[in-house]
């Protein structure tokens, strides 16, 4: 299982991007 799918990895980078997003936003 070396070839991940660029759609999941995707998924989880915006997810993390939203996360960070409003974890941000909480703090501020």
């Amino acid at each position: 299982m070396k070839a991940h799918p660029p759609l999941s990895q995707l998924l989880v980078i915006s997810f993390l991007v939203i996360f960070a997003s409003g974890e941000l936003e909480f703090y501020q």
